[in-house]
Formats: C-alpha cells, structure tokens, sequence
C-alpha cells in the first residue's frame, strides 16, 4: 500500500465516458476527447465519477478507459468508486490509478460506525492515498463530523472532496494536514471558498467545455479585478449546466463540436430541445 501524501491541489478534470450507438465505450473518441484535454494545465483526470457514468462501467471497460488515458497522458488518474458495499469495489480497487475518490457506501444510508469501517477497509485495500468524497445529495448518506474526527489518524486517507459549504468552510480549517478539494463548480464563485486559504482544488465537471475560464478562475483565486473577466460567464454556465442532469449539457456540447457521440447510459431520455444546448455552447470557449 502506498502512502504517499502528495500534494492534490489546482483544477483536476472529471473525465466524461464517449459512448457509441450501441452504449459501448467509443475509443476513438476517447482518444480525440482526452488529446483536446492535455492542451491545458489541469493537474489530474478523475474518472468514473457521476460525469463519467462510472457506477455503469464494468471493471473491465473502467480498465480499459484508464488504460487509454495512461496512453496519452501523464498526469496523475483519481478513481471513483461508489457501491453498495465493499464487495462492489474489491476489483476496482486493483485497477491502474494514482488515488481513489470514495463516497460513503450508497443507498442504504448506513450508521456512521460502518461508513467508518468501510472507509477504513477501502484505506488499507487501495495501493494509492484516498480522497474521501462527501456529496449527500447525491449519495443520500453524509461524512459527518463524527466521522471525520474517527478517520482524522488513517495514514492513506489524505484528502476530500467537499461538495458541502458549510461543512468544507467548518471543518477544512479543523483537519488541515488534509488537503480539501470541492467538486462543486460553482464555489469558483464562492467567497467562503475563495477566501478560505485550505481550498487546495476543484475536480471540475465544466471544465470539459471551459478550460480556459476555470484554470483562469483558479490562477486568479484571490484577484478580485483578474477575476472579473471570467466569473460571470461561468455563473452563467454553472446555472445553465446544472438545471440537468449531469453529464447531459457537457456531452450533447462535445458532441456538437465533434468530439464525441451523443450517447448516454445513464437515463436521460427525452433530451432537452437542442437549442438549449445551441446557447449553452456559445458561453464556453
């Protein structure tokens, strides 16, 4: 078991998964999409998180998508692993990445004493330092206080992604040998997050279709005049994208670029009225 805890700060991108006509992993357009992704500074790749689809990869296709990634670039991989229970994640957690992103387990709502022990058993099982992920909205199950103070001394758990403002603005200034990511775009805009000198990253969803302006939002974190320039566009664009389902908006863009297909596993039928995404794809570069 590694445990390195190096430093997981900047603007990570969430990878999405290019599907083709029959629902299955489109290579090709894996490679265009990623070889458009390296032309900017992002400091990692999460994959198979909710913009991924990933709790609808199997092992084997997550694998092979990691596998694409190592192919073209170098930078570090995030894996996310979201599962019923640890039996779900046992294989992944043997796959090709840097660090594991890991939500409590999902869907049962389970008592803090056995989302503990969890964590704990996927911290000594992973072969990378663990980023634990709290998004109770989307899980239906929260890393409560009482969990992280029990979780607070587990050497391989180094970080968290923190999509919670009051627990990220509370608790990130409490457990600061941790370092605290948000995979909420919108903290960008934010002062609880901007003035909050523990915000070590984003692991953005947006950034898919705006690089420029989030990697900018980032350089300039604190420059209030720099910042102008960019943070309305994307208060536009986190309003936009995110009164869908995620992975829609980025995807049927990307799709309209020519980048990938578009196609889903998640179920999102029927789409929105194309024109939505038309304007949509006007705010990003």
């Amino acid at each position: 078991m590694k445990t390195t805890t190096g430093k997981i700060t900047g603007i990570w991108q969430s990878l999405i998964t290019p599907f083709d006509e029959q629902k299955k992993i489109d290579l090709a357009s894996a490679e265009r999409y990623i070889k458009m992704l390296e032309q900017h500074d992002f400091k990692g790749y999460l994959i198979g998180g909710s913009v991924g689809e990933g709790m609808l990869l199997t092992d084997s296709e997550l694998a092979e998508y990691i596998k694409l990634v190592r192919k073209i670039s170098s930078k570090p991989i995030m894996m996310c692993v979201a599962a019923f229970n640890f039996l779900q994640i046992e294989k992944r957690l043997e796959l090709d990445y840097d660090y594991i992103c890991a939500t409590p387990c999902i869907y049962f709502k389970p008592h803090a004493k056995a989302t503990i022990e969890y964590f704990k058993m996927l911290a000594t099982h992973a072969h990378g330092p663990v980023v634990l992920y709290n998004n109770p909205s989307r899980v239906g199950c929260a890393i409560t206080d009482h969990i992280y103070d029990e979780l607070a001394g587990v050497e391989n758990i180094v970080g968290m992604k923190e999509c919670d403002d009051i627990q990220f603005e509370k608790l990130s200034n409490k457990y600061v040998h941790w370092q605290w990511l948000t995979g909420n775009d919108d903290y960008m805009c934010n002062p609880f997050f901007i003035n909050n000198y523990n915000s070590a990253g984003v692991i953005t969803t947006l950034g898919n279709i705006a690089p420029d302006i989030i990697l900018n939002l980032w350089k300039h974190l604190r420059d209030q005049n720099e910042r102008q320039v960019y943070i309305e566009k994307w208060a536009d664009m986190c309003r936009k994208a995110y009164s869908i389902p995620n992975p829609q908006a980025v995807k049927i863009v990307l799709a309209k670029w020519g980048v990938i297909k578009p196609y889903f596993r998640a179920q999102f039928d029927p789409l929105p009225e194309f024109s939505y995404f038309d304007a949509f794809a006007k705010l990003a570069i």
